[in-house]
Formats: structure tokens, sequence, C-alpha cells
């Protein structure tokens, strides 16, 4: 039955994972805040919480549909409703969401290199995005090996692109230290070259972290296990993909864990690659009844395990 429902991209679809997003936010709003706490400004923030949260659902389907990076379904969308639901600490941090929209803006740009087409210009826009992440948040530098493995995967390497990039990341840098410089605020242009890193991960031990992270774990090195020997073997743009996904993953990850404040919310950067690997996984089952089980397992599970 899930098969069949998820298994079509139809408006019912995305109605269902609507009500299932907003079920999510119910949960976290009203597991934060107790009735006498609410007010007109608290609600004012919450609601530009969910509008933030439904911009970066909106540029997560435009990728995926743009890029063609899972089949004509709704598993994409319902895992990603899912991690949502299995980590409802991101709906509390409007920052956490505004630096993942510009993330999956910034992926675009990369992901858009495919084509020749106004290529230096996306080669300038994926630094200058790239520059907007890094004045947000300064490991996210570490993003810059996707530029150049998306030029080595779908373009030749040269002197030009190996430049282009990094004029477009120094654009917003000069422009962001006038800034300082004007209002005599230097050391906040300095401090983006701290580098230092605790790289503690204690907020994760608690129990609320345990279950959910072990769980999307195996899933996503299941999906890793099954998924690249088959498509190593596939010549075109999906192997390529693929690659950048993997390596998203594994960038997204050593953020984590870099980061110095971690709140939870930074799981963010993880949910969009995750998302289309376990997605990819989930086409790829062969055995209808498994499918339904892990379609069910990702629908449920944040519900059981906010109950138990």
């Amino acid at each position: 039955m899930l098969t069949n429902f998820f298994g079509k991209s139809k408006p019912i679809n995305y109605i269902v994972l609507l009500v299932l997003i907003l079920t999510y936010f119910s949960f976290s709003f009203f597991g934060v805040f107790s009735i006498e706490n609410i007010d007109l400004d608290l609600v004012l923030k919450q609601s530009g919480l969910l509008v933030l949260l439904l911009m970066y659902c909106f540029m997560f389907g435009f990728i995926l549909s743009k890029n063609k990076l899972t089949l004509g379904n709704s598993y994409g969308f319902l895992t990603l409703v899912s991690l949502f639901g299995f980590f409802p600490v991101i709906y509390q941090h409007a920052d956490t969401l505004f630096f993942n929209i510009v993330m999956l803006v910034f992926f675009r740009r990369v992901v858009s290199l495919r084509t020749a087409k106004s290529f230096f210009e996306k080669l300038f826009d994926s630094g200058f995005w790239l520059a907007i992440l890094f004045i947000i948040e300064p490991f996210s530098l570490i993003f810059s090996v996707l530029i150049y493995v998306a030029v080595s995967l779908f373009q030749k390497t040269n002197y030009q692109t190996l430049l282009i990039p990094v004029v477009g990341f120094i654009t917003p840098l000069i422009i962001y230290f006038t800034y300082c410089f004007w209002y005599d605020i230097l050391d906040d242009f300095y401090q983006l070259f701290d580098g230092y890193s605790s790289l503690s991960l204690d907020v994760y031990n608690s129990s609320t972290y345990g279950v959910p992270l072990m769980l999307i774990g195996v899933f996503s090195l299941l999906s890793l296990i099954i998924k690249t020997p088959k498509v190593i073997l596939i010549s075109g743009n999906y192997r390529k993909y693929w690659i950048i996904i993997t390596i998203t993953l594994l960038l997204s990850i050593t953020y984590i864990v870099l980061k110095n404040e971690k709140n939870g919310s930074e799981l963010l950067i993880v949910f969009f690659p995750i998302s289309i690997m376990i997605t990819n996984w989930i086409e790829s089952i062969e055995r209808k009844i498994l499918k339904e089980i892990v379609l069910l397992l990702f629908l449920l599970g944040p519900t059981i395990l906010f109950i138990v």
C-alpha cells in the first residue's frame, strides 16, 4: 500500500507529507513551550521557522527534480520528512535552517556545472555562494572540494577552472571586509580565519540522538554498500552524481565534527545526501514486502520514538 502511494509523485502525496511536517513541528513546539508561555512574538518566530523549513523543502524538491537524482516518486520527501521527525531540534534553530538553504543553493550551482552553458558564470557563482557559507560558518570552507570534484567529473580542469571559483569566493569577502572596516568591527572578519575546533561530540551522547542516529546510520551504510558497486558500473551523469553525493555526505560529517557550537540542529546538513542515498536504495529493493517495511519504519518511526 505504501509502495503504491509513495511510489508516485502526485499532489496528494505532498499534501500528506506537508501534514506530517506540520505534525512533527507541533510535537516540537509543544514539547518545548507550554501553553502559558505562548504569545504573539513566539507565534511569529515559530511561523518564520516554518517558512524557512518550507523553503528548504522547496529547494530540496527543486534540486531532485531538476537533476533527476531520484526516480518519479515521493520516497525522497518521505525520507526527508522522517529525518525532521527523528530530529525535531531542527525546528528550533532559524540560523541552521537559513545556512542549509544557502547550502542547497550552493549545491545547485555545483551540480549545474554538468553542462557547458554559462560554465564560467556557474563557476563564479559556486565560489560566491561558498563565500556566503564561509561568512556564516567558517568550517563550511571544506565544501570547496565539491567545486573541483564537479569540474573534474563534468568538464576539463585548467587554470581558468581553478582560479574562477577563487575570484568568486574573494568577492563577498572583500564586501564583508569593507563592511567590518566601515563599522570598526574588524575582529568579526578576522574571527572567520580563527580555525579553532573543539571536536566535541558530547551533545550526541544523550538518548535523544542515540537510536535515531544508529537507525539512520545503518540505512545510510546499507545504501552505500548496496548501491555504490552497481552505480560504478553505470556510465553517464548518474554515476557522477552519486560520487558527488557521497563526497557531500563525507564532507558534511566532517563539518559536523569540526563545528564548535553543537546543539543537534547541525545534523540538518546531512539530511540532503542521506535522503538521496536512502531513496536510491529503496528504489532498488525488489521485494515489495521489504520495501513496505522500510517505508513503514520511516513513516511511523519518529512518532514511535516520540511516544516512547
